[in-house]
């Protein structure tokens, strides 16, 4: 069970609450690949997300053919 010193790091530069950080071992030790799968995996969401709730994005998609399903990976905005 981690403490919360060791769960919260506090940085006195800001001498306020928005100078905590959390760290999250899990996502901040991620290997590159696994930090890729994760990325991807959030984009995707995201995209999916603005699609079906974002009019603007939702019309700049359709207007580029593009469907959310058609994303995979990170690696496919750039087609």
């Amino acid at each position: 069970i981690q403490t919360i010193t060791e769960t919260i790091k506090y940085s006195p530069l800001r001498g306020d609450l928005l100078g905590l950080m959390i760290w999250n071992k899990e996502i901040e030790c991620m290997s590159r690949e696994q930090m890729c799968q994760h990325q991807s995996e959030r984009f995707c969401k995201l995209v999916e997300h603005v699609y079906t709730n974002v009019t603007f994005y939702r019309n700049k998609m359709n207007e580029a053919g593009v469907k959310p399903a058609d994303i995979k990976t990170i690696e496919d905005i750039v087609k």
